[in-house]
């Protein structure tokens, strides 16, 4: 083959990839959180709590506390997030439950 046909291959190879990237994220709805219940002790509170953390699927960080019932209104988080900070350095939490 030539090497003109060769660029030709692979130029094409490359579009393919990026429209399977593109359909990918698509078929995501364009969502990049993935958010999953846990229950752990609170470390600010020191009570048992359920808490629903949004997580970025590209880098698997936690990035943000949806809800806890650590509050009245478990959507109304009132805090710094200790327990986000927490599991993103990769260390358990007391009392963990419900771990994906």
């Amino acid at each position: 083959m030539a090497p003109d046909q060769w660029l030709g291959i692979a130029a094409g190879l490359l579009l393919v990839a990026a429209a399977v990237a593109l359909a990918s994220y698509g078929m995501s709805g364009g969502r990049l959180w993935s958010s999953g219940p846990r229950r752990f002790v609170c470390p600010l509170s020191r009570q048992n709590v359920e808490c629903v953390l949004a997580r970025d699927i590209r880098t698997g960080q936690f990035q943000r506390v949806e809800s806890c019932t650590a509050f009245p209104d478990p959507g109304d988080v009132r805090c710094a997030e200790d327990c986000r900070s927490i599991m993103n350095l990769g260390l358990p939490m007391a009392g963990e439950q419900g771990r994906p």
